[in-house]
């Protein structure tokens, strides 16, 4: 996970972005998740408001990571970002042509306490993916093996990852 003093000004602009109200309210606009609060009213009538949430502030944790060789991550039972729903954002940079899954560094969605994939986020470069992640499921991503050594130069890439919370 890369700091922020240490970022491009570019890469720094583009975080400021994805933290801005503008793309609460956008992402609230694509998914139909009370993100902002200007936000169109949920139309269930089951909402969340009579559950008591009309009142939640939406959040969201990002990070900008450098994924190369031996990267990967876990599934933790305690980390807080699998108590509660969120929407996954993940901005793909660097990414080399020749990766393919095999060379590992996707992202997978499983269900807690199954094996079986729900999906798979390969990397693309300059490609933005959007996944909602209920409390039943979780991600990581996946080893990155010593096949990428053989791409040469370019064995490595970068993604800012996000989620955001109602």
């Amino acid at each position: 996970v890369l700091k922020d003093e240490h970022l491009p000004e570019i890469v720094s602009n583009c975080c400021k972005f994805m933290k801005s109200e503008a793309v609460f309210l956008i992402l609230s606009q694509l998914t139909g998740l009370k993100l902002h609060h200007l936000a169109p009213p949920d139309s269930d009538p089951d909402s969340d408001e009579e559950d008591g949430k009309k009142d939640s502030s939406p959040g969201m944790t990002l990070s900008i990571r450098k994924w190369c060789h031996s990267c990967y991550t876990l599934i933790r039972d305690g980390d807080q970002g699998n108590q509660c729903s969120a929407l996954d954002a993940m901005l793909f940079l660097g990414v080399p042509k020749g990766w393919e899954l095999d060379h590992g560094g996707f992202t997978s969605y499983i269900a807690k306490d199954e094996d079986e994939e729900l999906l798979t986020v390969v990397p693309r470069s300059n490609c933005f993916a959007l996944v909602y992640r209920d409390v039943e499921s979780v991600r990581f991503t996946k080893y990155v093996n010593a096949s990428v050594l053989d791409l040469g130069k370019e064995k490595n890439y970068f993604d800012i990852s996000c989620s955001y919370f109602e």
